[in-house]
């Protein structure tokens, strides 16, 4: 009797034992997989040559396109939408008609000054319920598709072309104004502190973005009529230049409480 409990103790251990190897296998093969997808984590996030979103040059295009008798001095390029369009010098004898279908810098902008201004009409996306890329949308109608946050967060860069080159801005803000709050000028470098925080202020979205006096700031404006003929009737969507050697990633966005009032 004694011999069979000294037997079955024996069984009891040896069976303890290989659970535990079995468990200890299960731990180190767990342990092993977790170290693979985090390297592989850290090594796409520091060596991944993928942008999240890529300049395409556009300098072609400016040299080729001629509208009426107008100077084509830009191109912009905003990432998920279909605006992929000129800027023309409407300083030049151009049709009424044709220069409202193109988009313009604002002239109210000095050499020396920081954050010039792209202006574009918005003449059938009107609404209170804009729509993302519209058939026939081709000035700054799909503008709007950024008053919505699941468009928002997805796209967050545009690309200015001109005859210096190639130029990557990442959005930092996305604002409603009324049209005497905003005359789209430039600023000098001791202004832009307080601009840079009001647009951050009335942003609908809070961008992780920094954003400073030394940034190159450029600003695209359309109009609206999302709060009806006399309330913020200007939509405008800030953005700082790509700084050197900055990666091109996504970057976290979230609403604020100036998005509780349009959604």
């Amino acid at each position: 009797m004694k011999k069979q409990a000294v037997q079955k103790t024996k069984k009891e251990k040896k069976k303890t034992s290989f659970t535990l190897k079995k468990k200890h296998i299960w731990l180190f093969l767990f342990l092993v997989l977790l170290f693979a997808v985090i390297g592989f984590l850290l090594f796409h996030f520091f060596f991944s040559s993928e942008d999240y979103y890529s300049i395409e040059s556009r300098k072609e295009n400016i040299a080729n396109t001629v509208i009426d008798d107008s100077v084509t001095h830009g191109w912009l390029r905003v990432q998920g939408t279909t605006i992929d369009t000129p800027i023309i010098d409407l300083t030049t004898e151009v049709n009424n008609d044709t220069k409202a279908d193109y988009l313009w810098v604002s002239p109210l902008y000095e050499e020396g000054q920081n954050r010039k201004v792209i202006y574009g009409h918005n003449i059938r996306n009107v609404s209170p319920y804009p729509e993302i890329n519209a058939e026939g949308h081709f000035r700054f109608e799909p503008l709007m598709a950024f008053a919505y946050y699941d468009f928002a967060k997805e796209n967050l860069y545009f690309q200015y072309s001109d005859e210096e080159g190639e130029a990557l801005y990442k959005i930092y803000a996305v604002s409603f104004y009324n049209a005497g709050d905003e005359f789209g000028r430039g600023y000098e470098e001791e202004e832009l502190t307080s601009y840079i925080e009001e647009a951050k202020y009335n942003s609908l979205y809070s961008y992780d973005v920094e954003v400073n006096e030394e940034d190159e700031l450029l600003s695209l404006i359309t109009c609206t009529r999302y709060f009806g003929l006399y309330e913020k009737t200007q939509f405008r969507v800030d953005a700082r230049r790509v700084r050197e050697n900055e990666k091109i990633t996504k970057y976290k966005v979230e609403t604020t409480s100036n998005y509780d009032i349009i959604k």
